[in-house]
This record gives C-alpha cells, structure tokens and sequence, in this order.
C-alpha cells in the first residue's frame, strides 16, 4: 500500500515506464580523458528527466560509414569519425521529448537515436544446419550423412595377427 501511494504522488507507476535505448556519437575532438566526464553528463541528463539507467556500453572510436555534418558554434563541420555507445534506461513517455531537446543542445554529442526497446533475451543457441534433416528427391526426409560411418571391411584374426608381426619386426 505504501508504495503505491507514493508512486501516485509521484504520479508515476511502473506500469508506466518504457525501455529506451539511445545510441550516440560523440564528437572525436574529445579527449580520452575526457569521455568519461561526457558519458556522466549524457547518463546526467537521462535521470535528470526522470529516466533510470539500466545498463550502458562505454564509447569506442569507429570509423563513420559517411562523415556527418554538425553546426557547432556556427561552423558547419564535417565529422568521418567519433566516439559510439549506447545507453539503455526506463523512462515515462512524456519525458522522452524534454529529454531529446536537452541532448540536441550539446555541442559533443554529433548524432543521437532515441528507441524503445525490450528486455534482452538469451540467445538460442545455434544449430547446426549439417545436423538437420532435409528432403530427398522422394521427398521423404532423411538424416544428413555426415556422421554415417563407412563400413570398413574387417579383417579376420589371421590378418590381424600377421600385421601386428611385421609391425614389431621392424
């Protein structure tokens, strides 16, 4: 009981609240130093607007597949390559558009994407696709032949035992 009244004061609820993605580039004139303190001002932002990280991925340099242009301070610069990662948080949805305002007005992030996303499930893990079954001509299904083993003509005792002979005489 408590925790719904106060979730009403706040006039939120969990059922309310989406998962988001963002994926940004930052600009490369950044120092390595300096990113970190760029990466919290970007996370800063998120919980300023009521949005709870969830989980994050640290920027790496990449090499863009275009160069993106930017007005910063007037100038038009062209940008071919920057910092990516990628933040996920839950937030209500009528904070999403107060929060992508705030990240346009920044001058070190280039480009931005806001998305909502869902929980990561695991994997399934790969099947082999030599391990399947496929049609025959006659369209029956039959199991891949990969794993048959050819039968080897077995070689009586006699063999054997002259084998093992010339084998421990030389």
């Amino acid at each position: 009981m408590a925790k719904e009244t106060k979730e009403k004061k706040e006039g939120t609820t969990s059922e309310e609240r989406t998962l988001y993605e963002l994926g940004y580039h930052i600009v490369p004139t950044t120092t390595e130093e300096n990113l970190g303190a760029e990466v919290t001002a970007i996370k800063d932002v998120v919980e300023m607007h009521g949005g709870i990280v969830v989980s994050d991925e640290f920027p790496k340099a990449i090499t863009l597949a275009y160069p993106i242009t930017k007005n910063i301070s007037n100038k038009k610069i062209s940008f071919k390559t920057a910092y990516f990662g990628w933040i996920k948080f839950q937030a209500t949805r009528d904070r999403i558009t107060a929060f992508k305002e705030a990240l346009e007005k920044s001058g070190k992030i280039i480009r931005f994407l806001v998305v909502k996303t869902t929980h990561e499930r695991p994997m399934p893990a790969k099947r082999m696709p030599f391990l399947r079954t496929r049609p025959s001509i006659t369209g029956r299904r039959e199991k891949s032949r990969i794993f048959e083993k050819k039968a080897e003509p077995a070689m009586t005792e006699e063999e054997l035992d002259k084998t093992i002979e010339e084998l421990i005489a030389k």
